[in-house]
């Protein structure tokens, strides 16, 4: 597959897996001594100069999508879900000596494509949900520490230590 191809798939651009590729985290996974292979295009109707392809292992591929599903990227994340699911079902209907068409497969890849867009906008919905509560105790909080600052601020100009355990030598300073 191309690096262009394995990027675009996943709403990214090539840059990002050139990037990837080069990165700590890729060696980390694969180690040293990776270089991509760049694959000659044979068009018989081009007389000069051939097309030339960037191309990646398909288990390339897989780590830097699961390096961006980490990363947060939803397509990432839906296309290998979507890989794994019709890879176990196919394991399972061959253990069982089922068989599915084509189009029984893709319609139920749709329907879990489908089931896993819902709960993530679900997900995105609770979320937001959860910020904005956050954000509004925040803002709750900072007019409060704005009306303690304040009280200690007339304590402190009147000679009163707001924080002194009272009958002690520290209640004013």
């Amino acid at each position: 597959m191309s690096q262009t191809q394995t990027a675009e798939t996943v709403g990214e651009n090539k840059q990002n897996v050139s990037d990837f590729l080069r990165s700590k985290a890729f060696k980390t996974i694969w180690g040293e001594g990776f270089t991509s292979q760049t694959f000659e295009v044979e068009d018989s109707t081009q007389l000069i100069g051939q097309p030339r392809i960037n191309g990646l292992p398909l288990k390339i591929v897989i780590i830097y999508w699961n390096y961006r599903s980490y990363r947060g990227n939803k397509e990432a994340y839906k296309i290998l879900s979507v890989l794994a699911l019709d890879s176990l079902e196919d394991h399972f209907r061959h253990a069982f000596g089922e068989t599915a068409t084509m189009e029984e497969r893709r319609q139920r890849i749709d329907a879990y494509v489908q089931e896993l867009e819902e709960r993530l906008n679900a997900a995105n919905e609770t979320i937001a949900q959860q910020e904005l509560e956050l954000r509004q105790s925040w803002e709750e909080y900072d007019v409060q520490q704005s009306y303690q600052d304040e009280y200690d601020r007339q304590l402190r100009e009147h000679g009163i230590n707001p924080w002194a355990v009272p009958n002690t030598e520290d209640e004013h300073f």
